[in-house]
């Protein structure tokens, strides 16, 4: 019995060894590349700054002490403006040391009353804080005194 074979069949398989050859070649290759060689430098200039938040003042504020009410209030009418400032906290701190209340301004709000009626005798403190986003500068602090 003779085989006989058929030429037609071993094309397709020599073209497929051949491509298998070929893309082998190009994955090896390819890596060689795709490296490079850079012999340029250059630098880059940083420049860093830090940002201190002034303080900011109370230009008029009038305390009110009610002794038949028991407690206190502040009416802060005008306060200096900082540079950057997003808000400022205003707080009111009676004489045992407990903040009786807390107010938040925006720059473009002008005055604010806090009250407190944690007593009405003592030595109040009326504090204002300039915040630059999330970071609050220094208190400047005023003290009152009820008799």
């Amino acid at each position: 019995m003779a085989i006989s074979t058929n030429r037609s069949e071993e094309r397709p398989l020599l073209r497929r060894s051949g491509l298998t050859v070929l893309l082998a070649a190009v994955f090896v290759a390819a890596p060689a590349v795709a490296q490079a060689d850079f012999s340029t430098t250059s630098t880059a200039s940083v420049s860093v700054g830090t940002y201190v938040i002034p303080k900011s003042a109370i230009d008029s504020a009038v305390l009110s002490c009610h002794p038949n009410r028991k407690n206190v209030s502040v009416t802060v009418n005008s306060y200096a403006r900082v540079d950057k400032a997003t808000s400022y906290l205003f707080t009111l701190t009676n004489p045992e040391g407990v903040v009786g209340q807390a107010a938040t301004l925006q720059p473009n709000e002008n005055g604010v009353t806090l009250t407190s009626s944690m007593g009405d005798r003592g030595t109040w403190i009326l504090s204002v804080r300039a915040r630059v986003g999330t970071w609050v500068g220094a208190p400047a602090e005023y003290r009152y005194t009820c008799p």
